[in-house]
């Protein structure tokens, strides 16, 4: 496997956890226990993630998709640097969200603000650095290929 790959592969992994956790209400500190005015929208299954994340059961979903995206996307070299630019390019959109006051809850569907914002930011850097920077180069390529 080569870093894309290995990459591709954690962070699907990594998210995969997260996505279960968010969905598993003991995992979840409600939004009244921190004393936080949360948008009612986001009320279904809203909750800190350990206390520290938020989450609801949409961005929970998400990250389920995106966590089994990168462990099928590790399976392949091409596929796993093409799931880590598009990620990259995501989660840097999803970090920049979630620094605007108006739309760090995505216009109402799921929380962007917070921890979010360093998640997406440190997901995006490694995605970025992966899926555009750290290219290959042909003795790698040509020991894949024997």
């Amino acid at each position: 496997m080569k870093p894309a790959q290995y990459f591709a592969l954690t962070i699907g992994i990594i998210y995969v956890v997260l996505g279960i956790a968010g969905l598993l209400p003991n995992a979840l500190e409600t939004a009244e226990a921190t004393n936080l005015a949360v948008d009612p929208d986001l009320r279904v299954g809203f909750g800190y993630l350990f206390g520290i994340l938020p989450v609801n059961n949409l961005s929970s979903g998400i990250n389920l998709i995106i966590g089994l995206t990168g462990m099928v996307a590790a399976i392949a070299l091409d596929s796993s640097r093409a799931f880590s630019g598009l990620l990259g390019i995501l989660m840097t959109l999803g970090a920049i969200l979630g620094l605007i006051p108006f739309a760090n809850t995505l216009f109402g569907l799921t929380p962007l603000f917070g921890t979010n914002v360093i998640l997406h930011f440190a997901t995006a850097a490694f995605a970025i650095y992966f899926g555009f920077i750290k290219t290959p180069d042909l003795l790698e390529l040509s020991d894949s290929q024997a």
